[in-house]
């Protein structure tokens, strides 16, 4: 049999997401990352963790998928501070840094 490899031209891609939580923490591990749309619902909060098992590395980056309108990316940081990051409307990547305006708690 012979491979092949499919690419799906339909779906929509995520919109991925880096974080660096400082010179301490270059990846974010620990932070949790959510969309917020603009009909003020909510997605689902993704954590950067460093690893689920034996000898693995889950990536840095995450990819969070969305349908409707987003309207910012909402970061917990891992000493609880949240900071909100504005998305561009046909933004693919976002990058968060730290150092970004902190909302209260």
């Amino acid at each position: 049999a012979l491979t092949r490899l499919y690419r799906n031209l339909e779906a929509k891609p995520g919109l991925r997401v880096k974080v660096n939580a400082g010179p301490a923490n270059p990846t974010g591990v620990g932070t949790q990352v959510r969309l917020v749309f603009t009909d003020g619902t909510k997605g689902a909060v993704r954590l950067i963790t460093a690893g689920s098992g034996y000898w693995s590395q889950d990536s840095a980056i995450q990819i969070l998928g969305y349908k409707k309108p987003i309207q910012h990316l909402e970061v917990r940081w891992p000493d609880g501070q949240i900071t909100q990051k504005p998305v561009e409307k046909d933004a693919k990547e976002i990058t968060v840094e730290r150092a970004s305006k902190t909302a209260a708690r």
